[in-house]
């Protein structure tokens, strides 16, 4: 077997793999992000039932910020405060196109101070290219 054969293997397939893997979406790998597949693709009532499912994690405070008054997750749809995890029950996943999960230290910086435990953004528009 010549190197030059080898190479040309070896080659397609990495090629091969990094093709199959870009064609999985825009969430894939992406721990932070669901999208509109995800959300309605197991017929959840709200993104409140879609975020219990797939992630979790999001609903856990990562430990105070404050022990006088320790700060809550908040929810945002299209940049409104509604408040507290509780409003994701209120939103259906008809209206969601992606939710997007922002740690303490992000979501201050995006919305201000009082989001030490972060927050949840729910979009109900198509979601830009990256």
């Amino acid at each position: 077997m010549s190197k030059g054969f080898s190479l040309a293997v070896a080659l397609a397939l990495v090629l091969s793999a990094c093709a199959s893997s870009g064609a999985r979406g825009p969430a894939q790998g992406r721990s932070d992000l669901l999208v509109e597949e995800q959300i309605r693709g197991q017929s959840y009532a709200t993104v409140y039932d879609a975020v219990v499912a797939l992630r979790p994690n999001w609903l856990r405070t990562r430990g105070a910020d404050s022990f006088s008054s320790p700060t809550q997750i908040q929810v945002y749809v299209d940049n409104m405060r509604l408040g507290g995890v509780a409003n994701l029950q209120q939103i259906s996943t008809v209206s969601a196109y992606y939710v997007q999960y922002f740690d303490g230290l992000e979501a201050s910086a995006r919305w201000g101070l009082g989001h030490g435990s972060g927050a949840i953004y729910v979009s109900t528009t198509p979601m830009r290219d990256r």
